[in-house]
């Protein structure tokens, strides 16, 4: 990967900790869920996850929340040259990630047990650790 990607893909991910530190409530943020039933941007008392505030944060860039195949909560969905990913593999492929690594950022282990500082603590350690190896 090359420089410029790779520092293209730490702006992403830190303009993402940005958002999640300024814009979102604690109580808006629910690690267990991409987007609970109803949600909206507007912030109307629904939670979701940072991806599911991903979308809020890029929103000219193919990240949604869709619910698919009956699902009843939404799915974070990345929609580019006719491709769609979803959930996790939609925030590999929207920040330039290997799987692991986004399951790692973006899914919470034990489930439930994360809190929108502890994403945003991920997210910049990540950032941080992957800046040191490639300089």
């Amino acid at each position: 990967m090359t420089k410029t990607l790779i520092v293209a893909k730490f702006d992403k991910l830190l303009k993402l900790a940005d958002f999640l530190e300024n814009e979102v409530e604690p109580r808006w943020f629910d690690i267990d869920f991409w987007a609970t039933p109803g949600w909206t941007e507007q912030k109307c008392g629904t939670t979701a996850c940072a991806m599911g505030w991903a979308t809020v944060c890029f929103p000219e860039e193919g990240l949604s929340i869709k619910n698919i195949d009956d699902h009843p909560i939404g799915e974070v969905v990345y929609e580019k040259d006719g491709n769609r990913l979803v959930d996790e593999y939609a925030a590999a492929a929207f920040f330039g990630l290997s799987h692991n690594e986004a399951i790692h950022i973006f899914v919470s282990y034990p489930v439930g047990e994360d809190t929108k500082a502890h994403v945003i603590e991920r997210i910049r350690k990540f950032v941080a650790d992957k800046k040191a190896q490639s300089t």
